[in-house]
């Protein structure tokens, strides 16, 4: 700082900008870092628009461009003209695809609306219709020379092709143009190539609108929404979006195909395409990661717009793995889009409310859990998120969270854990999920389950949801797991086979949870309260004790809680609805079903139905005291 001279104050309103491009200019961008974690609050420092452009004017003067222009781009944003001298010549290379009217939309915009003087145009057939090679064909002598067609042969992938139209061109810059893009200003290459002569930049992409005025293309985000990665995709083209990102020219870790502007010289350094990898999808995304690595910049501009709606296209699962295999640290740490946002929303630049970007503790002082429950309210909630907190991050055995919705592969390797538990993951997503996790995530993998999903009861309302072929998914699913851990020996004994290493956890009342609870007051002469809890999953369980509750209705004071089916309402004293989770420990001992002494000795001279069940579960404490009266709760069992 002292050798750049430290702050001057001829640029007061902008000190700080002013050193920071000094520095930049002394000894490029390799010694600055980032932070993501917000480490200061404070009034921020005086800064103002006209000592700003002074500041990047000095700086862009110091750097050799003598007739570079800074023009305001609304508070804080700056346009920048870097006024090049030279006008080099462009190849706009176009694969002409199967339809006709799209191919010569974009040829005649291009021709009609291009002020650049030098470049050409060349159109790529790849066993194009016979009309369609005719048209290309009757084009090349009304174009006065600007336009030519190259034979890449049936069959070659888009990349390849891409790669050999490239290779027929002399010097210069290649554009690759979509052929259903059409140009809407004549400035379009000039807005590109104000970046791509910039000696540092090796890959320039355009804004690119839909016909209702949305953005299609304002760079990639390669980790956001795999597959996708478009961000602000669907917001007004006149949005000022995320920290005004919308209105100026940036840094991306990679642009679209759809337009993507490179040096000749580049595109040969770089290999080009990599055809093999990436034949149809991914490949632009993988060049820009490699012009990056190679210490160059890839930029988008808000300057070069152009008419290109993006069709729904299925995500190439083949590319994304191979994306995967070779960039996915870089993906899960783009630095073109904080880790404290969302990788999982269309468009992006939504922040991220749980704790997954947090991490309070140094690397490896703990080891890091990733929870995925299915639910968080039933076995989800009592098996996975309930004891996280309290046995886990209390007792600082471990640290991690637990967000409410499964990560992808890129937010699992952002997170960094190195357990991952996997609760009743049964659905095809969930397995390609899974999947990926067991070729691109180091963590161990537990998959959790606490129930028969194979031969849920009948009257269970949640096997009219479940995938027929369910216990088929769960095999599948548990190759893709280092540990299976079950709820009961029962369960395991009933999944034997299926994976090499099973393991029980049986359920247990959380003692925070369960303990110090208040026990309402009973009158002496009050008949016995028999209490029942749960919901409308146990429904099936319920019926095999209804005919107990229609016998002893005239004895006992039935208290249902949670769920009551119509036809036993009449044999119920009291019905209380269901609570959320967290409260349910608290109502259900304010229901007044501790035992006394009168029922002890009731229930010494009443014998219970052979047959009699109870539909008991971690939580249903009032239905296991029945059962087996205990002076300890959470050892009961059921007859």
């Amino acid at each position: 700082m002292l050798d750049a001279g430290g702050f001057d104050p001829a640029h007061e309103g902008a000190v700080e900008l002013d050193l920071i491009l000094r520095l930049v200019l002394q000894h490029g961008l390799t010694g600055f870092g980032h932070l993501a974690e917000p480490l200061l609050s404070c009034t921020p420092p005086r800064l103002t628009d006209e000592a700003q452009r002074g500041a990047i004017l000095q700086h862009l003067h110091a750097r050799g461009y003598a007739a570079a222009t800074v023009a305001s781009a609304g508070p804080g944003l700056h346009r920048i003209g870097y006024g090049h001298e030279g006008q080099p010549p462009v190849s706009i290379i176009v694969l002409a695809g199967d339809a006709l009217a799209p191919l010569e939309r974009c040829v005649l915009s291009v021709l009609e609306h291009t002020a650049w003087p030098h470049y050409e145009l060349l159109l790529v057939d790849r066993g194009a219709p016979a009309a369609l090679r005719q048209w290309m064909d009757q084009v090349v002598p009304l174009a006065a020379g600007r336009v030519r067609v190259v034979d890449a042969g049936t069959g070659c992938s888009p990349a390849a092709a891409r790669n050999l139209a490239a290779q027929s061109v002399a010097d210069g810059f290649v554009l690759f143009l979509d052929a259903e893009a059409a140009v809407l200003d004549a400035r379009w290459l000039h807005g590109l190539l104000n970046h791509g002569q910039r000696p540092e930049v090796g890959i320039v992409g355009a804004r690119t609108v839909a016909a209702d005025g949305t953005i299609t293309h304002a760079g990639l985000v390669p980790g956001l929404r795999p597959g996708e990665g478009r961000v602000f995709a669907g917001r007004p083209m006149d949005a000022g979006g995320y920290m005004g990102r919308l209105q100026v020219a940036q840094d991306y870790a990679a642009v679209s195909a759809s337009c993507l502007l490179v040096e000749r010289e580049v595109f040969d350094a770089l290999g080009g395409f990599d055809a093999n990898a990436f034949p149809d999808h991914g490949a632009d995304v993988d060049l820009c990661l490699r012009a990056g690595a190679a210490g160059r910049l890839t930029v988008w501009t808000p300057d070069a717009v152009l008419l290109h709606a993006v069709a729904d296209v299925q995500a190439d699962e083949a590319a994304q793995d191979a994306l995967f295999e070779r960039w996915l640290p870089a993906l899960a740490r783009d630095p073109a889009y904080n880790p404290n946002l969302r990788l999982d929303v269309p468009g992006g630049f939504e922040l991220e409310e749980t704790a997954l970007s947090r991490r309070p503790l140094p690397a490896g002082l703990l080891p890091r859990l990733l929870a995925q429950p299915n639910d968080g309210h039933g076995s989800g909630h009592y098996r996975v998120l309930q004891p996280f907190p309290w046995r886990c991050r209390r007792q600082a055995l471990v640290e991690g969270a637990a967000p409410p919705r499964a990560l992808e592969v890129v937010e699992v390797e952002r997170f960094g854990p190195d357990v991952i538990v996997m609760q009743r993951r049964v659905g095809e997503d969930d397995i390609a999920r899974m999947r990926r996790l067991q070729r691109f995530s180091p963590a161990l993998k537990v998959y959790e389950l606490d129930d028969w999903l194979p031969e849920l009861p009948a009257r269970n309302i949640h096997r009219r949801h479940m995938p027929r072929n369910v216990g088929e998914l769960l095999r599948r699913g548990l190759t893709h797991a280092d540990r299976f851990v079950v709820s009961t020996p029962a369960l395991a004994e009933a999944c034997r086979g299926w994976h090499g290493d099973i393991r029980v956890a049986e359920n247990r009342l959380a003692p925070r949870a369960w303990t110090g609870l208040p026990a309402p007051a009973r009158k002496p002469e009050a008949r016995p309260r028999v209490g029942w809890a749960g919901g409308v999953s146990h429904d099936g369980d319920l019926a095999v004790i209804a005919d107990v509750v229609r016998t002893l209705a005239g004895e006992v004071d039935w208290v249902f809680f949670g769920m009551c089916p119509e036809p036993l309402r009449r044999f119920v004293a009291e019905f209380h609805p269901g609570v959320p989770i967290g409260q349910y420990p608290r109502v259900l001992a304010a229901l007044g079903l501790r035992p006394g002494q009168r029922w002890r000795r009731w229930k010494t001279t009443r014998s219970i139905p052979a047959r009699a069940t109870c539909a008991c579960s971690s939580t249903a404490l009032a239905a296991i005291r029945w059962c087996a009266p205990t002076s300890n709760p959470t050892a009961a069992t059921c007859r």
